[in-house]
């Protein structure tokens, strides 16, 4: 994925609420085409419980994930970031080696939430 043509539209901030009832903030980024990407770091930490997040995205093919440089939070110096687009959720998701929620209701959460 080329960071050069992502133009941002949004940025914000999910919350799953895993079936032991924990709630999970997931920070997003929409962009002007209408896709969702997500911060793979949140997605490693939060979600699969991965101590190491850029060892999770190291395996994601370059076509699903970006870095881009911005911010989550107003009077907040830019910040550089990983972003994953649904695929490369997808391929977190199932590299890890455990994971601290449902994967498979984790996966169709994230799908519904990126066509909205």
């Amino acid at each position: 994925m080329n960071s050069e043509n992502l133009e941002v539209s949004k940025v914000g901030e999910f919350f799953y609420e895993s079936e032991c009832g924990k709630v999970r903030s997931i920070r997003a980024v929409e962009v002007v085409d209408g896709s969702v990407l997500f911060l793979a770091h949140d997605i490693a930490k939060h979600v699969l419980g991965v101590s190491n997040p850029f060892s999770l995205t190291r395996s994601v093919d370059d076509r699903s994930k970006v870095e881009l440089v911005l911010t989550f939070t107003e009077g907040q110096n830019p910040q550089r970031y990983i972003l994953v687009d649904l695929e490369g959720l997808r391929c977190m998701v199932y590299r890890a080696r455990s994971s601290e929620v449902n994967r498979l209701d984790f996966i169709n959460w994230v799908k519904q939430k990126s066509v909205n």
